[in-house]
């Protein structure tokens, strides 16, 4: 079993420097609609992740936390269609409804706020690639990207990497994340990404925030 932080130090999450990434949270991954095998969705499900992560987010929010939904989504012609861009009036757009929608719009259970941002790429297995996400979050002076959402197979795990590389403070809350099949949390977590990342929860999450 992997060790867990109990406590988060105000440095470490400081909300002024700190960010919250939702990784791939979308319809045409773990909705209704999915077009990947059903074993994540059902991994997500059953895990309680979407609103324990609903959660953290709102209380992100309150403390000033930047959060930053990071979508992939291949467009039907050819143009790449990635960037970065603030939800604003555009929220409900990128939202699927109780009735599905498309493959990239997140899930309703984190229905994005005005003040969030995407983090949009049309390609390759991390959020980082070709995304400008790098560029955004120095220029907002972030120090520490608080990782979330699907899958810890390769897109969380791909995330972590590249924010390491590139000299982020990396934490990941592991209830917050899921895996395909859900006991290879546990591998990956304790193999690979304890090396890499602050492992936490929520919880001590919530609590570092509600004090800062």
């Amino acid at each position: 079993m992997f060790t867990l932080t109990p406590a988060l130090s105000h440095t470490l999450v400081a909300p002024s420097e700190t960010a919250v990434l939702v990784i791939e949270c979308q319809e045409g991954i773990i909705g209704e609609g999915a077009s990947i095998p059903e074993c994540l969705r059902r991994s997500v499900l059953d895990s309680g992740m979407l609103p324990r992560l609903s959660r953290l987010l709102d209380r992100a929010r309150t403390a000033g936390v930047q959060v930053v939904h990071c979508t992939v989504e291949r467009a039907p012609t050819s143009r790449v269609r990635s960037g970065m861009r603030r939800f604003g009036k555009e929220a409900s757009e990128v939202v699927a409804s109780a009735e599905g929608g498309s493959p990239g719009r997140i899930v309703k259970e984190l229905a994005p706020h005005p003040a969030d941002l995407v983090s949009q790429r049309a390609y390759g297995m991390s959020a980082f690639y070709q995304s400008g996400l790098d560029d955004e979050l120095r220029t907002m002076g972030i120090k520490t990207v608080v990782v979330t959402g699907v899958s810890l197979n390769i897109a969380i795990t791909g995330v972590v990497i590249e924010a390491v590389n590139r000299g982020y403070r990396a934490v990941l809350p592991t209830d917050c994340a899921a895996s395909d099949p859900p006991e290879y949390a546990e591998w990956i977590i304790r193999c690979t990404l304890r090396n890499m990342a602050v492992l936490t929860t929520a919880s001590a999450l919530e609590a570092a925030w509600a004090s800062s």
